[in-house]
């Protein structure tokens, strides 16, 4: 039994892929897609999203910064990472309790974070 699901949103396809198959390695189910916009489409439609793994630069008219404060404001149990290969924003300019990654993540960070989340989701 999966210990929960992630939506991966990131526009880079094979970052995305290479983060939904950390993450299912980490036991977790994923679902994915490359904007904001969508994002919120899935967040409102697919039951049981407890994840969010967004990058910061996407295409459209919200980023990945702008989508964490908004799942924040609008869900405020869900668990948000931020990531980035370009950008290392502020801890203030992140949501309460969201975290940072700096791009390129490693295998072993992913294990350690999926290790993290499955703690604070208990």
């Amino acid at each position: 039994m999966p210990i929960a699901k992630v939506l991966i949103v990131e526009d880079e396809l094979l970052i995305r892929m290479g983060l939904a198959a950390d993450f299912e390695e980490g036991g977790y189910d994923t679902v994915q897609t490359s904007t904001a916009f969508d994002a919120l489409h899935i967040i409102r439609t697919i039951p049981g999203i407890k994840v969010v793994f967004t990058d910061i630069n996407m295409p459209g008219d919200m980023d990945g910064l702008t989508l964490a404060h908004y799942i924040r404001q609008h869900w405020p149990h869900m668990v948000i990472i931020v990531s980035s290969g370009k950008q290392l924003p502020t801890v203030a300019a992140l949501p309460s309790g969201a975290r940072f990654l700096a791009k390129p993540v490693s295998q072993a960070t992913m294990a350690v974070l999926c290790n993290d989340i499955k703690e604070q989701l208990l």
